[in-house]
């Protein structure tokens, strides 16, 4: 799309859509800088109205396309079959709930369209009132939607119980593959049976969080069939304004997998010190771990568990050995299983011409240092560097088992941000990452306090794990209202890092503490509580 193209299409979003439709197939969220398409069946990023790029960012000024399509993929065995399935130029999903094999819900029922929520919505005014208010009213709780559960019954009870707000505007559909016939569409393969639930939300604050938009996807397995070796992948096309002028790379320790400028002009669009977009993933899959270990699952951090990390990333790129599975047949399956597991489509190795050593997570170097492999060096498998042009972005987590009726979640975070220069943006994106990280885990302290059982007594637990790298999660209770800090020493009480100062309820918190984000090196720490008159203090050790 051109420069004229995409703006105009952008300014004339509110008189092409007002509110009147109840629950549409594709709405979207426009809570701050970014501006995104969501569709009830799955596909993202995607405007309906142009057939082209459908995140614009920033709309506060001057708004351009920076992704044609993203959406989540799913892989597996299910019987000795390789399975793989979602939502990228097609979709293999269909609206609606899925209660078993052979009952699912009807895709044209409204019930299955896009609810959308703002959390202020009682300031606003004529048809977008009454919709949020239809949507406020007629919460569809009882077949997933997030839920305030007020009675603590475990169950959505109309009338009592409320919608749980996520952000101040959200988004929520819910969908499944129980079709073989759209599945094949897609790439070929038989369905796996998952039910998808999907809430998408934003906030609308004048910070790091106005350029960010989370989505968090609840998957579970509605089918009869275990699936092995199952892998999610948050799959993009990103056309970064102009589209033939990308590269993409991969931060492990923050597992942001990205997409920058391959100079410091993006002709037509951007122009010059274009921005960077990261896909971060902020909570992933877990699997049965040490009764040390703790794992994020349901707003709620537990022992026994762990998050599995980024096992892979593969470039997509116009390169001999690269290219875009085919869709509806079953070699586009095999293509993206290897993908998945870390090799180019054709099942070759992918090598790191840094170290000639072969790797499953490519581009792991860094363009800000200039160090290992990363877009740009001179040596590439096929002895040339590939230009900047058009990319897509192939990351995905380790591998976990989904049982019949067992539940998973993945969380992704987008997010912009703009350096002084295209090299620059990834530095100042890497910091809003840093400063998501930080967020989402103080947002799950909040979620997680116990409302029916309030701690009697003031406590800091041991951090866990310990020795750790490169993160740990600190967990303290609070037994009255409190002005509360968490800070770290080095060994001769120099103060390292402040964690958390801020007024808390009662309750249970944990925060996670990532080497990182604070430029922890090897060594001896404390971390001290206070809140009001009670002070601790422990030790805890970090090793690389």
């Amino acid at each position: 799309m051109n420069k004229f193209a995409a703006i105009l299409s952008f300014f004339f979003l509110f008189s092409w859509m007002g509110f009147s439709q109840i629950n549409p197939a594709h709405d979207y969220l426009s809570v701050n800088n970014i501006f995104i398409w969501i569709y009830n069946d799955g596909m993202s990023s995607h405007d309906p109205r142009t057939d082209g790029s459908g995140l614009y960012w920033p709309i506060s000024q001057n708004p351009q396309t920076s992704v044609f399509q993203d959406g989540l993929v799913w892989g597996g065995i299910v019987d000795g079959e390789v399975r793989v399935n979602g939502s990228t130029y097609r979709t293999g999903v269909k609206p609606g709930y899925m209660l078993n094999p052979l009952l699912y819900g009807d895709p044209s029922d409204t019930l299955f369209g896009i609810w959308k929520l703002k959390k202020d919505w009682e300031q606003t005014t004529g048809d977008e009132r009454a919709r949020y208010e239809f949507n406020y009213n007629n919460w569809p709780g009882y077949i997933g939607a997030p839920f305030e559960d007020v009675d603590s019954d475990g169950k959505f009870s109309r009338g009592i119980d409320k919608p749980k707000f996520l952000g101040d505007e959200m988004l929520w559909f819910i969908a499944n593959d129980g079709d073989s016939a759209q599945s094949k569409y897609c790439y070929g393969s038989e369905s796996i049976g998952l039910e998808i639930q999907c809430t998408v939300y934003g906030y609308a604050q004048e910070n790091y969080l106005k350029d960010v938009v989370f989505k968090k996807y609840k998957l579970i397995n509605k089918s009869q069939n275990t699936v092995e070796d199952m892998m999610l992948s948050y799959w993009s096309d990103p056309d970064l304004g102009n589209a033939g002028d990308d590269y993409i790379g991969i931060d492990t320790t923050l597992q942001l997998s990205y997409c920058y400028n391959g100079d410091n002009n993006d002709e037509a669009f951007y122009g010059e010190n274009p921005p960077a977009i990261g896909y971060l993933y902020l909570q992933n899959p877990y699997v049965q771990s040490a009764q040390s270990d703790s794992g994020l699952f349901d707003g709620k951090w537990r022992k026994g568990i762990k998050n599995i990390r980024i096992g892979a990333n593969v470039p997509g790129l116009k390169f001999p050995l690269s290219s875009d599975p085919p869709l509806g047949v079953y070699k586009g399956t095999l293509n993206w299983w290897n993908y998945l597991n870390g090799y180019w489509p054709s099942g070759d190795t992918v090598i790191d011409p840094s170290t000639n050593e072969q790797v499953k997570i490519a581009l792991a170097g860094d363009p800000v240092t200039q160090t290992g492999w990363y877009e740009g060096i001179p040596t590439w498998p096929d002895g040339g560097s590939p230009p900047p042009s058009d990319r897509r972005i192939y990351t995905s987590t380790e591998k976990f088992t989904l049982a019949p009726g067992d539940t998973q979640e993945i969380v992704i975070a987008i997010l912009l941000a703009r350096g002084t220069s295209n090299i620059n943006s990834i530095t100042e994106l890497r910091n809003v990452a840093t400063h998501v990280k930080d967020f989402y885990s103080s947002q799950v302290l909040t979620d997680i306090q116990d409302k029916s059982v309030r701690p009697n007594e003031f406590l800091l637990f041991q951090n866990y794990p310990n020795p750790f790298n490169p993160s740990t999660v600190i967990s303290y209770q609070l037994s009255v209202f409190s002005k509360v800090s968490l800070k770290v020493y080095d060994v001769l009480g120099k103060e390292i890092a402040t964690l958390v100062t801020e007024e808390q309820q009662p309750g249970n918190y944990n925060y996670e503490l990532g080497i990182r984000n604070y430029e922890l090196s090897s060594g001896i720490y404390f971390y001290q509580l206070r809140a009001g008159s009670f002070i601790q203090t422990k030790k805890m050790i970090i090793l690389k």
